[in-house]
């Protein structure tokens, strides 16, 4: 990589990449409209990339929404009706939080990044209970710099060289061409380091601009 770049999602960006964690859910995008335009921009601008308190309250708005959604409707209740629970246990946590983590933040979850979480959820539940726990837990997922931003930044350098991740490539396709987050296809390429291949790259190029999302 000769220049690392990190972008802030369009509020409409923001939007697709609800939608494909939580169709059902109510747009969340509304309360982040006062970012359209005008020198508040929500523009891909490396200069824009700040959050003022404003945007930060707006955002944990709008995540808290996301949360009650999840929380009320059971949104997740068909593969995961154990996180409903009134005391869930470790192992559904983990399950959980590996997948719903990696649809929110669209990247790879690793072990701290799930221990982070549960550590989280377990701290809330013991101060209040199991569904604020949920709410507070989903809420930190949807304000997470991984959703709210991706980047072009690379992994660790390999003889002094710098190389977009598999994530970053599936984001940076998907977001170029159908200016959402990467579907179940591209993702799956991106874990499995198929996406490392200009020849799968090419594949899945063409097949997001014979799509209608193009």
């Amino acid at each position: 990589l000769e220049d690392a770049r990190i972008w802030k999602l369009t509020p409409e960006q923001y939007q697709r990449s609800v939608d494909a964690v939580l169709p059902s859910a109510p747009a969340a995008s509304s309360r982040l409209s006062f970012l359209l335009g005008g020198d508040h921009g929500y523009a891909n601008d490396a200069r824009r990339l700040d959050m003022s308190v404003p945007d930060v309250e707006r955002i944990f708005l709008a995540a808290g929404d996301l949360a009650d959604h999840v929380v009320e409707d059971q949104v997740f209740n068909e593969r995961y009706a154990c996180v409903y629970d009134s005391a869930p246990n470790e192992e559904c946590l983990t399950e959980y939080f590996e997948d719903i983590g990696g649809q929110v933040l669209r990247d790879a979850v690793g072990d701290d990044d799930v221990n982070d979480y549960v550590g989280y959820f377990r701290e809330r539940e013991a101060k209040y209970d199991s569904a604020v726990a949920l709410h507070s837990t989903i809420r930190a997922l949807f304000m997470s710099p991984r959703f709210l931003y991706r980047t072009e930044i690379g992994g660790e350098p390999v003889d002094g060289v710098s190389r977009m991740t598999p994530f970053e490539i599936a984001q940076f396709i998907s977001f170029s061409i159908a200016g959402g987050p990467p579907d179940e296809e591209l993702r799956t390429q991106a874990e499995s380091g198929a996406l490392n291949a200009g020849e799968t790259i090419r594949a899945q190029v063409g097949r997001l601009l014979d799509s209608p999302e193009s």
